[in-house]
This record gives structure tokens, sequence and C-alpha cells, in this order.
């Protein structure tokens, strides 16, 4: 059977949509306006299949951004049944209840918010041996957990940008299982999505300034295949400046962002400046010093800004309602010292 999505992204892809924006976003507009006609009936037998037997179908990406542009996002809410209000927030050891409630706020305002600078010295020193263990290339990347990557001591800049580390080794971090330890995120995502949410993938990497031009999650862009409902904690293992690669986001809520931004693509400069012009809006901009834990919705506009000077090391976790959106479940074999082993309220991995 004919795959029309394929096929429109194959006349229109990515390159051919940045170099000939303006003449062919019409064609790609009218194009989803057609192959999206039953894209919610078919979202609804994909997720009903979910619920009852946990497969997902290996077009899952596909169907959720067909859905998305039918509805502008707002399939998402369709599907939750409960709304999670705890009040006031948990006592953590890392923040206060001021910097949790605050974070919550700015998420809802703007889909960003900062929580605030880890003061504990021995965090900060544990997460600073992830720098040196080996790691993979991004260009390679297909899936987090792959034991068939080929790791490197140390990155190799001119042959990538971007640099992994085994999300195993990441949880094995005391630090790390400190931090998801604590209830601060699980609040904050449980009820800014209104529904009970889990870790279900971590990532943990390396920017260095780009050796060469080519689209990437360094060209604005919305996420959709982490999940349904989720939201992207990130720490920050290195002080990251306006030269330094910090993460851009639009604070433009879905309700207001135009349907041609949920075609799945990577979108432009102009394009996107138009919409800030439009509502009036900045671009925010996640600088901050080493041990900066800041939240944001990936599911809007959004990208890794290029690094231009020295380079970023950025530990990032998802916080999802379930797993739906995600052909190959993120699955990591922890220890059994691991302070995260057995602790399904927190992880899903």
């Amino acid at each position: 059977m004919l795959d029309l999505y394929k096929l429109s992204r194959k006349i229109l892809n990515q390159e051919r949509m940045f170099k000939f924006n303006s003449l062919l976003a019409p064609f790609e507009y009218l194009t989803f306006r057609i192959i999206t006609l039953n894209s919610v009936n078919q979202f609804k037998v994909a997720y009903k299949v979910y619920r009852e037997s946990g497969l997902v179908p290996k077009n899952i990406s596909s169907i959720i951004i067909k859905a998305n542009f039918k509805t502008k996002g707002r399939i998402r809410n369709q599907i939750l049944s409960s709304k999670v209000v705890t009040n006031p927030p948990p006592s953590s050891s890392i923040f206060s209840e001021e910097e949790i409630t605050n974070a919550l706020e700015d998420l809802r305002c703007t889909g960003f918010g900062k929580l605030g600078v880890i003061n504990d010295p021995k965090l900060i020193s544990d997460l600073t041996s992830l720098e040196t263990v080996p790691v993979y290339s991004g260009q390679r990347y297909k899936a987090s957990g792959r034991s068939e990557v080929e790791l490197q001591k140390k990155p190799d800049i001119e042959s990538d940008h971007i640099w992994y580390v085994q999300p195993e080794t990441v949880l094995e971090n005391v630090a790390v299982q400190k931090i998801i330890s604590d209830p601060f995120w699980k609040y904050v995502s449980d009820n800014y999505l209104g529904s009970e949410t889990h870790l279900t993938a971590i990532r943990c990497w390396h920017s260095f300034p780009p050796q060469k031009e080519f689209l990437s999650p360094e060209n604005w862009h919305l996420d959709a295949a982490d999940g349904l409902n989720f939201i992207k904690f990130f720490l920050l293992l290195t002080n990251v400046d306006m030269k330094s690669g910090p993460t851009a986001i639009v604070p433009v809520p879905s309700s207001k962002l135009p349907r041609k931004f949920y075609t799945g693509r990577r979108y432009t400069d102009q394009e996107v400046n138009k919409l800030l012009e439009r509502n009036k809006k900045n671009i925010l901009n996640a600088t901050g010093s080493k041990g900066l834990i800041y939240v944001a919705d990936t599911r809007l506009l959004h990208k890794g800004t290029p690094v231009v000077e020295g380079h970023r090391f950025i530990l990032n976790w998802v916080s999802s309602v379930d797993s739906f959106g995600t052909v190959q479940s993120e699955k990591y074999k922890l220890k059994d010292n691991n302070l995260l082993k057995n602790r399904n309220d927190l992880i899903d991995i």
C-alpha cells in the first residue's frame, strides 16, 4: 500500500524545503491537508492497540505527526483522563519549594522553566566524571542503549560534532541516580502533563562547533518521536553562554502555533522569526552555569543552537505519560546496587 506520508516527505524533503521554502510551503500544507483526512481515526486505532497489548506500529512517528497536524496538537490532551494535583510540592534535597513552584509556573506560561543550580559539590564532582567516559558518534546514533555502537575514548571533532555517552554508563553514575530519585522533576511533569509520568529515556552528549552545515536537531523542530505526552529535563555539565550552544525555545503555545509547524520537518529561521513577530515573543535561550537544571516542553518549537566556541556537555531525560510514540522501547540494564533498580514509580526503562 502506498504510504502518502513517506512519498510527500520524499518529494518535499528537508533539504528541498529549506532551499525553496517560500515556494514549496503552500504545496506542503495542501498535501498535508489531504493525507491527514483520516489521521485521527488511524491514531485512535493505534492507541487502542497500544493500551490493550503494548504494541506500537513501526510508523508511529508519522501517525502522531499526522494526528497533531490535523488537530494542531490537541490530540495529546484528548487521551488524558486524569489530572494530577499535588500541593504543596514534595520535599526535595536539591531545590526549594519556591524554585519548584516557580519552574512549573514558568513552564506553563512559556514552555520553559529554570529550576536552579545544584549546589552540592559532591553531586557536581560525580557528574563531572562523565566527561571523560567513552563516547559514540551522533551520526551513527539510531536508538539509545544500542550495544553495538562503536565507542571511542574521546570525541573526534573532525568526524562528528555531537558525541553521546552510553545511557547505561550515565545511569550507573551515583549523582545521576540521586538526582532522578529526587521528587522535584516528577512533581513538575505530573502536574504539567496532567497524568502520572515516568522517566522513559536518558541522553548525555557533547556538542562541538559543526564542521559543516546539515539538517539536525540544531534546526527548529517539534519533538514527535519521544512519546505522545512528555517534557524534557536538562542538566548543564558545562557553563553555557550564547556562544556554547544553548537550547533555544519559542514561547508560543500550541493553541497559537500555525498548523504548518506540525508537518514534522525542520523549519527555517525566517519561518520562526515571522511566528515570533506575529505573537510579539522573543526566543528563550537556556544559558547558565554548570549544574543548572531546566525543563522544556520540546513538543513546542525549539532547537539546539550550534556551538560557536568551546563545547557543551549536557544530560537530558524524558518524562513521559507512556511509551506510545517510540517504536523501540528504551530498555536499559541496571546493576543490583543501582538506586533506581526496581523503582517503577520513577523509571520505566
